[in-house]
């Protein structure tokens, strides 16, 4: 499927942004998993999306989400 796979490990910036999303939903009455915010605040501190067929939690948030 992958030609060449990359992963991103998390840093204290991709973090601190899905800590800022986890708490926004909260605060707004909405849970997702913490991996979930984890991915995508790796992916908003690389300026990536996130390809994923589980798009109901990442649509959530305001980042940029394809599925296959």
């Amino acid at each position: 499927m992958f030609d060449e796979l990359l992963v991103f490990p998390p840093t204290r910036k991709a973090a601190r942004i899905a800590g800022d999303m986890q708490r926004q939903l909260r605060d707004n009455g909405v849970e997702i998993d913490p991996e979930d915010t984890m991915i995508a605040g790796i992916a908003e501190d690389k300026d990536l999306h996130v390809l994923t067929k589980n798009t109901d939690h990442f649509e959530r948030l305001d980042i940029d989400v394809k599925t296959y």
